[in-house]
Order: C-alpha cells, then sequence, then structure tokens
C-alpha cells in the first residue's frame, strides 16, 4: 500500500477513535443544562376555571443527561452547563431508574402542596388528613428489597397504625437488625400485610447505630378540594415548580388575571404552609426564561447551608446574559402575590414592564 495511504488511514482511524472515545466512553457524572421555560396554564386546568388574560406563568427546568468525555469538556467551559458527581444526584444503592421515580413522587407532593395552598389563599375550603407513609424508594440492599415497591403507602407496622412519617419512625425507634416486623400496606388500591426483617441503616458520620426497612419515606395525605384540579406535567419531575404550579392553579380559580399581561417565569419549592424552598440549576433556569422572553422571575430567597441564595445566582446569571429580566426574591407565596398586586398591568407600564 502507498505510505501516503497508510497514512491518511491511519488519521482517518484516529480520528474515528477519538470520536468514540468523546461520544461513548461515560464518565461518573450527570450534565445539566438549561432546559424549557413553558405556560404551565397548557398543564393544569382548575374545574370551572380557565387561563385568564394575555401574560403566562412559565414554568422552568433543567435537562440532565449521563455524562461522556465530550459533554463534561463542554461543562468545564460553558457557564450554564454543570457536571454533578453521580453520587450527588442518585441516593445510596439508588438506580436512575429509581431515581426518575422518586422524582416523578416527589413532583406529586409538590402539586398537592402547590393545590392546599392556592386553594387556601382563594378562600376555598380544603380537607388534609394524613393516611399512611408512601413508599418513594426501597434501597437495593435494604430490609424491604423484594417486598415493597415505590409508590406502595404503609398503614400499619405491627400493632400500630401509621399515619405520618413520624408515627413510622416512632414505630420503628429502638428496634434492633434481625427483629421482624409485621407491616400492612396499600399497592393500588388493594391491601397487602408481609413480615419484613429489619437491616441495618447506612449511617452518616457521627449517627448512632440503627435499624429499619431501607426505604425513603413520606406523608401520604388525602385532600379533599371543593373542585377539581388536573395537572399533566409528563415526565418533568422534582418539587421546585411548586411555587409556579401555586400561582397558575390560583390564578385560574380567582378569575382574574395575577399575570397582568406579564410573562412570569420562576422556580421553587412551596410546602403546605406557603413556604418557598431553594432549589438547584437556577442560573440554567434563568437561561431558560430570558430564552422564553420571560418578563419577571420568582426566585427563592432562602439558602442552601453554605451556598449563595438562589436569588444571588439568580441575578448573576441575568446580568452575565445581558438581560432586562427583573429577579424577585420570594420567602413565600404571599411575598409573590404582594409584588403582583402592586405591578402595574404591562398594557399600561410600557415596554420596559417588569424590568
Amino acid at each position: 500500500m502507498n505510505p501516503r495511504c497508510v497514512r491518511t488511514w491511519l488519521r482517518r482511524l484516529g480520528v474515528a477513535l477519538g470520536v468514540v472515545v468523546l461520544l461513548l466512553v461515560p464518565v461518573p457524572y450527570y450534565i445539566t443544562k438549561p432546559g424549557l421555560a413553558e405556560p404551565i396554564h397548557a398543564m393544569v386546568r382548575v374545574e370551572g376555571g380557565g387561563a385568564t388574560g394575555e401574560g403566562a406563568f412559565l414554568l422552568t427546568t433543567v435537562s440532565m443527561m449521563p455524562g461522556n468525555v465530550a459533554l463534561y469538556a463542554i461543562a468545564a467551559l460553558h457557564p450554564f452547563y454543570d457536571a454533578l458527581p453521580k453520587q450527588q444526584i442518585l441516593a445510596p444503592h439508588e438506580s436512575p431508574e429509581e431515581y426518575t421515580q422518586r422524582q416523578l413522587q416527589v413532583m406529586r407532593q409538590s402539586q398537592e402542596n402547590a393545590e392546599i395552598v392556592a386553594f387556601r389563599k382563594a378562600g376555598l375550603p380544603v380537607d388534609v388528613r394524613a393516611v399512611g407513609v408512601r413508599v418513594l424508594e426501597v434501597r437495593r440492599d435494604g430490609a424491604a428489597a423484594g417486598v415493597l415497591e415505590p409508590g406502595d403507602v404503609l398503614v400499619r407496622v405491627d400493632d400500630r397504625p401509621v399515619r405520618t412519617r413520624e408515627e413510622l419512625l416512632r414505630a420503628l425507634q429502638g428496634r434492633r437488625a434481625g427483629e421482624t416486623v409485621r407491616v400492612a400496606f396499600l399497592r393500588e388500591g388493594k391491601r397487602r400485610e408481609a413480615a419484613i426483617r429489619l437491616k441495618p441503616l447506612p449511617l452518616e458520620p457521627g449517627e448512632p447505630h440503627r435499624a429499619g426497612l431501607g426505604i425513603v419515606p413520606a406523608t401520604e395525605r388525602s385532600v379533599t378540594l371543593p373542585r377539581r384540579v388536573t395537572v399533566n406535567a409528563g415526565s418533568i419531575g422534582g418539587p421546585s415548580a411548586g411555587l409556579m404550579f401555586t400561582l397558575e392553579i390560583l390564578n385560574q380559580l380567582d378569575g382574574r388575571d395575577w399575570t397582568k399581561g406579564y410573562r412570569i417565569a420562576g422556580t421553587g419549592t412551596i410546602d403546605e404552609e406557603g413556604r418557598v424552598g431553594p432549589v438547584g440549576g437556577v442560573h440554567q433556569k434563568v437561561w431558560a426564561a430570558v430564552r422564553a422572553g420571560a418578563d419577571i422571575f420568582f426566585v427563592p430567597a432562602a439558602a442552601a447551608p453554605g451556598e449563595p441564595s438562589n436569588a444571588e445566582v439568580a441575578k448573576r446569571a441575568a446580568k452575565r446574559l445581558g438581560s432586562t429580566l427583573r429577579v424577585v426574591p420570594v420567602r413565600t407565596v404571599d411575598d409573590a402575590l404582594r409584588f403582583l398586586a402592586e405591578l402595574p398591568p404591562k398594557a399600561e407600564a410600557g415596554p420596559d414592564a417588569g424590568v
């Protein structure tokens, strides 16, 4: 073979192998990047209500994918891409599929909190009762593996009814590894019982030895509302859309236009009392909001321990993008509602309204 042809062939082979390494060789990281900012009124329907006005509340998301060499290199260079160690995303012994299911369960709870808060703010009656303990995750090496499944609802441990996460913890307090407990639980509405032999739980530094079921529990509630709410968020998971779901549900309940013609994006968890909690990926959600033409961005004022506040991160991101997006920190849903109540309608405020 002609030496020149050999060199050309080797160069092409080297390029092909390089591409394979970049795209197919995994790294122990997840790569996150800006997701979407989408109008929530397309996801939420309140019986007897409807979206009003020219504006919109926008749900913002972060896109996440398993890392490879190419994506890791991009994340190292791009200010709006992040490489997060897998152990920062997945719980111990949790598979990606289990993580996805856990995030969907957390999203369901977030939507429920949003409904409770919105109906209360609208002055409508809400009946909330704790009815059991939902299993968000079953650790693969835990005592309940092969017995319980994510989505099951525990209602009894031995002869003790359990209606809340706290009651479950008390029922298991002081138990030792090797002891057997009998649990009653609901799966797809049908009651089942099983015996589970407790195992040691994973310990954080300084924690005392404990035995348990090896599950991630959350209080399951029965929520009765005077009007039906339907939420279809597709595959979006996690708790961070709670604030924006609350505002959209209230917007439809009130029959008034809380948006006042603005495109209002945001992020933040919501609890049953209307408190707004910090979230991750704020800079990426700001990018999504700017790209979607948002005027205003609601962001949690609170900060996670040892980290800058979500508000600081959001303002830096908006400045870096050269955007006129108005970042509004809030600690509660009442803070957001007070801001909106005082906001002049966009048609009256002019083209620079909200900035």
